[in-house]
């Protein structure tokens, strides 16, 4: 998929997205509503290490059309998720760094 910055951005901010994208997720749906933003959560399912891991992540940082930062936190977990996106000559670039 070939998106322009601010596109890619509003797709991969909507981390409901994120079963489309990420093969360890099998379920992401956004908790409540619009607009997209600093506070807007997701419930996730994730695969880790063999089982499926119940996440609620939220944006902390929201920076478009060029960073997010989502963080979910669980007893003993905790995964900060930061995505960039720049622009390219035929769309965009991202960049998806986590940290667990």
């Amino acid at each position: 998929m070939t998106l322009p910055p601010a596109e890619a951005f509003a797709y991969m901010a909507d981390f409901s997205n994120a079963r489309v994208w990420d093969p360890s997720v099998s379920e992401a749906v956004a908790v409540g509503g619009e607009p997209v933003g600093v506070g807007s959560e997701f419930d996730l399912v994730a695969r880790f290490a063999g089982r499926d891991v119940p996440l609620r992540y939220a944006i902390a940082e929201h920076d478009p059309p060029r960073r997010v930062v989502l963080e979910a936190r669980r007893p003993g977990f905790v995964s900060r998720d930061t995505i960039t996106v720049e622009p390219a000559a035929s769309g965009s670039i991202v960049h998806y760094d986590a940290t667990l």
